[in-house]
């Protein structure tokens, strides 16, 4: 029994050296590749120094300087999205305020690229809590802040230009729909005066044969140069008896003359010789 323990006390100190060994051995591969990606990245060959990378954290998937590293090899070859995705990683398993810090920093600056302010301001905020000397960071924070009020305020007044926009149109539409029904009330009082009961009588003479209403026509229009002979005749009579009238007149007067050349004639003894004039 007592030899089987001082086995066990004897084999678990030499398990931990193992571990340890292996963890060491490890980190020295993990730094390789990283110093392999370094050369690469210098030489510009990115395809070379992103594989050196990803065999740095297929070994070591926590190792925060790998990740941070990683990040910033994406951030020099404009691939935003990848290294977001690396340098929150490497935040979020780093407990070295150092990496944690630059990592945010660098995120904060990604995002400001992006014109997320707000969310740019949230990572210079958390940078600034694990190293408040940065004047840099501070200096994005606010200009983040500015950013992202002048970015609401501009929000706000798109959104309410877009609402009053779609007020006036609602407004006009409904403006329109009711101008709309007055008219077609007026249309259809018009249409209902316009359509007055129709005489029968009327209808039929306006519908009747052609033939009945030339016949019409031609006694109508006979009739009328049947008065306006009569009234010539009335009026050619009045014109005769107004002659007549003149004529008896002239030969009143005549006779009046005749009358006293005789009486005259007859004092002092001289014959008479009359003319007639008709």
């Amino acid at each position: 029994m007592k030899l089987r323990k001082l086995i066990l006390l004897l084999i678990f100190p030499l398990a931990l050296f193992s571990q340890q060994s292996q963890k060491k051995g490890v980190e020295k591969k993990v730094m390789n590749y990283l110093a392999q990606a370094e050369t690469y990245y210098q030489k510009g060959n990115m395809p070379m120094a992103e594989a050196s990378y990803r065999k740095a954290l297929a070994l070591a998937p926590d190792n925060d300087l790998a990740q941070y590293n990683f990040g910033n090899l994406y951030i020099n070859y404009k691939k935003e999205n990848e290294a977001l995705l690396n340098l929150s990683k490497a935040t979020r398993s780093s407990k070295n305020e150092s990496i944690k810090h630059k990592s945010l920093h660098n995120q904060g600056n990604i995002l400001m690229e992006k014109k997320k302010y707000a969310q740019a301001a949230k990572a210079y905020k958390k940078a600034l809590k694990n190293d408040p000397t940065d004047d840099e960071t501070r200096y994005n924070y606010v200009l983040a802040k500015e950013l992202m009020e002048k970015q609401k305020n501009n929000k706000n007044n798109k959104d309410k230009k877009k609402q009053d926009k779609k007020k006036k149109k609602n407004k006009k539409e409904q403006n329109k729909n009711k101008k709309g029904g007055q008219g077609q009330n007026e249309k259809d009082n018009k249409k209902e005066n316009k359509e007055e009961p129709k005489d029968p009588n009327k209808e039929e003479e306006g519908k009747g044969n052609p033939k009945k209403n030339k016949d019409k026509q031609a006694e109508e229009d006979q009739q009328k140069k049947s008065d306006k002979k009569e009234k010539k005749k009335s009026r050619k009579a009045e014109l005769s008896k107004q002659q007549v009238k003149n004529i008896l007149k002239a030969i009143e007067n005549s006779e009046k003359e005749v009358q006293k050349k005789l009486n005259k004639q007859k004092k002092e003894g001289k014959p008479v010789r009359t003319e007639k004039d008709w």
